[in-house]
């Protein structure tokens, strides 16, 4: 959007900067190259500064001309670096129920205005007001030289039927803005924020997770470089996903700041879709005995609780299976605990026979509540894998869990091992969902529904 500067166009800048533009303070100017060190690429630095001075300026001409007015950057785009770098305008500043938009020029030499398409198609994003905020870096000044009303906006677009650049952004002619910036200040004073309806965000239930994690995996290794736009690379929906889910933008933050590799953030692409497609096992059940229901409805078996595990009988076969699956279960804790593991008294458990390839195969599932901290509470979830039928595992079976930030464990059974299990434990809010798999050395995979913890 900023563009460079010959002499001639300094010259006019010198002109049409004065006597009303703004004199940064010094301390703005710090907090604008503060920002633009955090860009996720060294390429991006220049436009976050930029918008850093934009930002900075209207905050001082706000404090200027009405100083009873806050403006709230708390929400800011500017201050996200993964938000920051794919849109080319600082959305989501507030000043009190409205939002504005700033969009930064160098001069308005040019009939128009180029505006991000997110920032105005994409409800996270739309804003009251779009404020056109002119900065000369060379002089440290910046101008609010004028403002357009989304209902306008959405009215003269309609009226006439501007697309979309392919670059995903809307050419807005600059007639379009109204260019006495104190009716701002009126509006911000006078209007009712409701005045202007902005659109509302679709719900979650409206977004097939599992299809878009799939769609985005084949593009991650170009995605990958910060410098390439993403209007090169994804399509305009794929891109909407990411930027109105923070799972996804997560990941593609993360990929471009070279935190994940491209197969790990593939690795959690496979896990947010799994864990969208499945209904999670809520396991907090399992702590009110609920045996029936929930066995009808998996392909898991409760073992019985603490209290129940005292009056077992056996002979019959399905009570015998039942106990002897709870008599190899309490030994791998014992050999846990031994290992210095803490597993309380109060443990819940099942398991789940199924066969990986030709290996037949049991995982244990126990969990327990943890000690009520001040923070939020947390519950334990232990997960044993063992051979089945006198059949060891193979040496270099895996298992490993991930949640929606991506791997938390993987243990993989040694050649020439003595162990016979492996096992993972993972600790999480109650808000927070484990999704364990589990693979052989011949590539045969199994994953698992997610496990939770949802006791209301």
């Amino acid at each position: 959007m900023f563009t460079m500067m010959n002499n001639d166009d300094l010259l006019f800048e010198l002109e049409t900067l004065s006597p009303e533009a703004i004199d940064l303070e010094l301390h703005h100017i710090d907090r604008a190259l503060d920002l633009s060190r955090k860009a996720l690429d060294s390429s991006q630095q220049w436009q976050t500064y930029l918008h850093g001075l934009a930002l900075f300026g209207t905050q001082q001409w706000l404090e200027e001309r009405e100083p009873e007015f806050n403006l709230d950057v708390e929400e800011c785009s500017l201050f996200k670096p993964e938000l920051a770098s794919p849109i080319d305008a600082v959305c989501n500043v507030r000043v009190g129920d409205f939002k504005l938009c700033i969009l930064t020029v160098g001069s308005l030499l040019e009939e128009e205005i180029f505006v991000p398409r997110a920032a105005i198609d994409l409800p996270e994003f739309a804003a009251h007001f779009y404020v056109l905020v002119e900065v000369c870096e060379e002089l440290e000044q910046a101008n609010v030289r004028g403002f357009l009303r989304y209902d306008r906006l959405v009215g003269h677009r309609q009226t006439v039927n501007i697309s979309p650049q392919e670059d995903w952004t809307y050419a807005i002619p600059l007639t379009w803005f109204e260019s006495d910036a104190d009716r701002l200040l009126l509006y911000l004073r006078c209007l009712d924020a409701d005045a202007i309806a902005l659109p509302v965000a679709a719900t979650d239930s409206d977004f097939d997770l599992a299809k878009m994690c799939e769609e985005l995996a084949p593009r991650l290794s170009e995605l990958q470089s910060a410098r390439r736009p993403w209007w090169q690379v994804l399509t305009w929906e794929q891109g909407a996903a990411i930027l109105t889910h923070p799972q996804l933008l997560d990941c593609t933050s993360q990929l471009q700041s070279g935190q994940m590799t491209v197969a790990a953030v593939g690795d959690r692409l496979v896990t947010l879709g799994q864990c969208a497609l499945q209904p999670i096992l809520n396991t907090a059940a399992w702590l009110r005995d609920e045996f029936d229901r929930w066995t009808q409805d998996t392909a898991w078996v409760l073992l019985p609780s603490p209290a129940f595990r005292g009056g077992m009988m056996s002979g019959r076969s399905a009570l015998e299976e039942l106990e002897l699956a709870t008599q190899e279960l309490e030994w791998t804790l014992q050999q846990l605990q031994n290992k210095g593991t803490l597993v309380p008294d109060r443990t819940y458990s099942a398991y789940r026979d199924f066969q990986l390839g030709n290996v037949p195969l049991r995982l244990y599932a126990a969990i327990w509540e943890l000690p009520s901290t001040d923070s939020e509470p947390e519950w334990t979830l232990l997960l044993v894998l063992s051979g089945r039928l006198d059949n060891p595992m193979p040496a270099e079976t895996a298992l490993q869990v991930s949640d929606e930030s991506g791997l938390c464990v993987r243990r993989q059974l040694p050649a020439n091992s003595e162990d016979t299990q492996l096992y993972i434990r993972v600790i999480g809010g109650w808000d927070e969902t484990f999704l364990a798999r589990v693979s052989l050395p011949t590539g045969e995979t199994q994953m698992f529904p997610p496990f939770g913890f949802q006791p209301q």
